[in-house]
């Protein structure tokens, strides 16, 4: 039993140039269309929190961007951790019940705080 039968006659032979080419202009439209929808960039900060770190890091040129956002974690300044929440966690899984959601919120709130390696 054939499914299509005439598969031989949408078969083109290409030079490997001609799949690599088509392969980058695919990516150029992609990346192209991806940055007109939506919001550029990062959300604004709230005046008081860029103001706050603006005195930090003016007053204490030694620390960088890790330990200045270590010190805004302890301060209670938490760079949006909901959508971090929802993109890196909650995106991923199925929730089964409220007992399984606090589970996973506690382990990823470990992970967040502790081991998480990208901190910008």
């Amino acid at each position: 039993m054939r499914l299509w039968p005439g598969w031989r006659s949408a078969l083109a032979i290409v030079k490997p140039e001609t799949v690599i080419a088509w392969h980058r202009k695919g990516f150029r439209l992609y990346w192209t269309w991806k940055s007109r929808h939506g919001q550029p960039g990062r959300p604004a900060l709230a005046k008081g929190t860029h103001e706050l770190i603006r005195k930090m890091s003016l007053g204490n040129p030694l620390w960088g961007a890790p330990r200045i956002h270590g010190e805004l974690l302890k301060l209670g300044y938490a760079e949006r951790p909901i959508g971090s929440i929802r993109r890196e966690c909650l995106d991923h899984i199925i929730v089964l019940n409220e007992t399984c959601l606090r589970w996973t919120l506690r382990s990823y709130f470990a992970y967040y705080l502790h081991a998480r390696t990208h901190l910008a």
